[in-house]
């Protein structure tokens, strides 16, 4: 699926910082946002909330979709979905709610289930505008540091790597900040056809 940048709709797929790679080769601990980096490996939400369905979640702006929800007595990070597909990150969840109109969200299938700690989640180390695997299902952006991939503009345009936004400083040079829902915006390219590295 592609669209229109005006329209950003993103595949499948995370609040922007300063796009800065908090990758180092010494544990530095946990930052601020919950992450923290074990021997070069980044893991938690990351700068740009990163976190997929089923991790824990304390916010909104930890999720790659901005939304961390109650269920079953547990925050966690809910994807929408349309299929089973959208929910394939971990096993034991599916698509709630789906209907030909509307998306669903993926939820555990089993009742009081724990969501797995934001900590234990390895974020993807490809930056903003960099070539991402258009998957077509939840898998899709776990590549990219922000846990989003599409494809923006003209049918030939590749997919990337892109970031949720707040504000259109989030979104550097070629990029603009755009809704995809009522709830998030993400940075798409400026121009009607683009290249990826």
């Amino acid at each position: 699926m592609r669209a229109p940048w005006l329209f950003a709709l993103i595949i499948v797929g995370a609040a922007c910082g300063d796009f800065k790679s908090s990758t180092s080769s010494a544990d530095a601990g946990p930052a601020l946002d919950g992450s923290s980096t074990d021997a070069g490996v980044n893991v938690g939400p990351g700068a740009y909330g990163a976190l997929p369905s089923g991790y824990c979640c304390t916010k909104n702006e930890d999720c790659r979709y901005r939304n961390c929800a109650t269920i079953g007595g547990a925050k966690m990070c809910t994807d929408p979905c349309d299929t089973n597909d959208g929910c394939n990150i971990l096993p034991g969840y599916s698509c709630v709610g789906a209907t030909p109109q509307d998306s669903g969200r993926c939820e555990p299938t089993t009742a009081g289930a724990a969501c797995v700690p934001a900590a234990s989640f390895s974020r993807g180390a490809k930056k903003l505008g960099q070539c991402c695997t258009a998957t077509h299902d939840a898998t899709a952006g776990l590549e990219c540091e922000g846990g989003q991939c599409g494809a923006f503009g003209d049918v030939s345009n590749p997919f990337i790597c892109t970031n949720v936004c707040a504000k259109p400083a989030d979104c550097p040079g070629n990029y603009l900040c755009s809704p995809v829902t009522n709830t998030y915006s993400i940075c798409v390219a400026l121009a009607s056809t683009y290249t990826c590295n």
